[in-house]
């Protein structure tokens, strides 16, 4: 795939001779964080200064260069200059971050697998955790599907690395995604944006800031999106478009002065066809393709059938063409944009959401803070993994789940400010059921079940400022996760391998599993000076075990065999990450410079195997991953600003387990590049009356990674480059962009899967052409 490897190390050093890396991605007009009482905390920015920025990684208010964890934040303006319309997007401008904006076979547009400095999870089961945390205004997001959220009205996003488990609690074993809507004013307003461009691209976003009365105002944003798809079946279906409305409405109330309460609820409905996965690699003598080829496509067309001694059928003869054949003369292998599937596409979503916040200050010292939530998702998703003409392998996902969450928080400080501390509690729930049918020429099943995850934690954080320079930071949190999956899975149909219709894969019996862990956290933060801070951190993340969903053949248990003892598990796992870093503004604050390296030793990691039919998750034993993170702004001038970000990262397995398949010592990580780079300039105009111009480029560079564990489909490395212009009244009430994603039309994989044996065949998800859009915006 064509790349611009060249170009990158020129760019890389130019940008660091001018100090141009990035730290948060957030400049121009960067986020605003909420303080204590929900209220907007000003960023404070002039001239060509670099604005200073807000983050809540550790519960409260901080500006971002006194924050001991290495974060990359994106405000509301950096989203827009770059053109982020949904969470999988900010992976081109984070270093060390990869998202696969879909899992491997599941046909959902809207499913994605978070890797963040090498540690994430592909599979999306109820019964496997994501290894990425996700958070919506405080609301822990339990599932991957669902989880490629519309960024609508959202005020900043931060990328927190390395283990977040003292208090963002279950599964930040990696990190976590912290994304913050935009907070309810007292003044009224609104905004409405019209977007089209390529593909019939139409998109619609609107929203009101509204008083409702004395101490009560409203919000409510929504969004509208629709584009074709850019890869076409022979029916006429375009897969991999754009179907999608999302709402959000807050109302927030104070009163008094130390009561503020907010609601929320948010409504997300996707129709869309299946994810756009391409055909790239086929193998017409594996056992399910080569049973196609030798039996199905002479009854298709007798004309194949070849007598004795010859082969089976003139398929399995390279240079034959015929529509019933399943191989490369027949199918379009590795042709971005064709897909000659014809079973039915669909990526249907329903997700809906309520959070009910309520803070009160105790006194002057000590806030006691409540957020409950309930979320709701219905999934049907179906794919064609062959992506042919003939039938020979198709899925579909059935995914219902709900989720509750109680989180209280109790937040202080003591000794005339010298201490800062919390103390917490979470309860979460969640059940549901997911029925995963898939189809053969030779057999079909039904794998899924019901599943009922519960958990529940203490926290406690401290910080104390020993002097003015010097502060100790030491957390710890205790968790207890249940889990309990009743398999419903059978085979449906059977002509080649004589397993009767009917027979179970797994008993239908309820297994549970229990797990506690203690994680600890601690840090030492020192300035330098009052533009140089240096900080050290240990985290600890854990991970609860699961149940293997998809099995084949059946597993049965002996007589007098307790049933529930034969469903396959997998034990928890657990990684140790030292940090150190730097955080610094310099030339009275013109140039910020933020770097940090880590190691991680990652234990009983858990990874998803393709072992014939079945993806399973397994213990492969111990791994270590190391690297770093450079970042950095430079405003040269009032009018000209560059970024970068460097991440780098060296992983790999240390020892396996006995037992384990399919990957070796030398296998690579999955969603794990060794370089990221990405750096971008933009460059304003004040005209005056007339307004101004603001012209901007970025670019994004990944380094080659895999998309699963067996290291079978990857991508080989890939540079996009993305322009705009925007022009803004002098009023600040209208706003005209003109802009350009991916102008070098670059080829490059989003995610993947491979199923060469048995299956014979291996698909790829590639990422949009090169295209263009215009918008416009009006406020008020």
């Amino acid at each position: 795939m064509k790349n611009y490897k060249r170009i990158i190390p020129a760019l890389s050093i130019l940008s660091l001779l001018t100090g141009a890396a990035q730290i948060s991605q957030a400049q121009g007009n960067a986020s605003q964080a909420q303080d204590k009482t929900g209220q907007p905390v000003s960023n404070t920015s002039s001239g060509g200064y670099i604005d200073e920025i807000f983050v809540t990684a550790r519960k409260r208010v901080e500006n971002i260069q006194d924050t001991p964890i290495s974060i990359t934040a994106f405000g509301a303006e950096a989203l827009e200059a770059r053109q982020i319309v949904n969470v999988g997007q900010i992976a081109d401008f984070t270093p060390n971050l990869t998202i696969n904006t879909s899992a491997a076979f599941s046909g959902s547009s809207s499913t994605p697998a978070i890797f963040l400095r090498g540690v994430g999870q592909v599979d999306f089961s109820l019964n496997t955790d994501p290894g990425v945390g996700l958070y919506v205004d405080g609301v822990y997001i339990s599932r991957a599907v669902g989880g490629l959220i519309d960024l609508v009205d959202v005020e900043r996003i931060e990328v927190l690395r390395g283990p977040q488990g003292t208090l963002f609690g279950r599964n930040t074993i990696g990190g976590a995604i912290n994304v913050t809507s935009k907070a309810p004013t007292d003044e009224f307003s609104g905004r409405v944006k019209l977007t089209t461009g390529s593909g019939n691209r139409m998109q619609i976003q609107g929203l009101l800031n509204m008083p409702l009365g004395e101490n009560v105002s409203s919000r409510i944003a929504v969004n509208y999106h629709k584009r074709d798809g850019y890869v076409d079946r022979p029916d006429g279906v375009s897969l991999g478009d754009d179907n999608s409305f999302s709402t959000r409405a807050t109302i927030a109330f104070t009163p008094s002065d130390r009561w503020s309460i907010t609601l929320s609820g948010d409504y997300t409905r996707e129709r869309e066809e299946s994810a756009p996965f391409i055909l790239t690699r086929i193998d017409p003598g594996a056992p399910f393709a080569g049973f196609h080829n030798a039996v199905i496509a002479p009854l298709l067309d007798p004309s194949l059938a070849i007598a004795p001694p010859g082969p089976p059928s003139a398929c399995f003869i390279p240079t034959t063409s015929n529509p019933a054949c399943f191989n490369a003369a027949s199918v379009s292998v590795g042709v971005p944009g064709i897909n000659q599937g014809t079973l039915p596409s669909m990526s249907d979503l329903d997700v809906y959401g309520l959070s009910l916040t309520a803070q009160y200050d105790v006194n002057d010292n000590i806030q006691l803070k409540s957020i409950t939530a309930y979320r709701d998702l219905d999934s049907q998703s179906s794919n064609e993994p062959d992506s042919a003409p003939v039938a020979i392998n198709s899925t579909s996902d059935s995914y219902i789940y709900n989720q509750f969450s109680q989180e209280f928080q109790l937040l202080g400080t003591s000794f005339d400010n010298q201490l800062e501390w919390i103390l917490g509690a979470f309860y979460f729930t969640e059940e549901g059921t997911n029925a995963n049918l898939v189809n053969f020429s030779v057999i079909e099943i039904l794998s899924g079940g019901n599943v009922q995850n519960q958990s529940i934690a203490g926290f406690g954080q401290a910080t104390w400022s020993m002097t003015d320079r010097l502060d100790i930071t030491a957390g710890l949190r205790w968790t207890e996760d249940q889990r309990d999956f009743t398999p419903n899975q059978r085979v449906l149909r059977d002509i080649a391998t004589g397993i009767p219709n009917g027979t179970p894969l797994l008993p239908n019996v309820t297994a549970s599993t229990s797990t506690s862990d203690l994680t600890p956290h601690a840090s030492i933060n020192y300035a330098l000076s009052d533009a140089v801070t240096t900080y050290a951190t240990y985290s600890q993340g854990f991970k609860s075990g699961g149940f293997t969903q998809r099995v084949f053949p059946p597993v049965l248990p002996a007589p007098g065999q307790n049933p529930a003892d034969v469903i396959p598990s997998f034990n928890p796992e657990t990684v140790n990450t030292f940090e150190a870093g730097i955080k610094s503004q310099l030339f009275d604050r013109r140039l910020q410079l933020n770097a940090a390296a880590f190691t991680t030793d990652y234990s009983d990691m858990q990874v998803n195997v393709q072992i014939g039919i079945a993806p399973t998750t397994q213990n492969a034993a111990a791994a270590t991953i190391k690297g770093f993170e450079f970042e950095a702004i430079a405003a040269l001038s009032e009018a000209l600003r560059l970024n970068m970000g460097v991440g780098y990262l060296d992983a790999g397995y240390d020892q396996l387990d006995a037992g384990v398949v399919g990957i070796t010592l030398a296998s690579k990580l999955p969603g794990t590049s060794e370089w990221t780079v990405n750096g971008g300039a933009s460059y304003s105009h004040d005209m005056n009356d007339l307004g101004s111009l603001t012209a901007r480029a970025d670019f994004s560079y990944r380094s080659e990674f895999f998309f699963d564990a067996n290291n079978e489909v990857g991508e080989d490395g890939y540079t996009i480059i993305n322009l705009s212009l925007n022009w803004d009244s002098a009023n600040g009430d209208w706003r005209a962009s003109i802009f350009g994603t991916n102008i070098g039309d670059e080829v490059y994989g989003l995610a993947g899967a491979s199923i060469l044996n048995p299956g014979g065949f291996q698909q790829t998800l590639f990422a949009r052409p090169a295209e263009w859009g215009i918008s416009l915006t009006r406020n008020f």
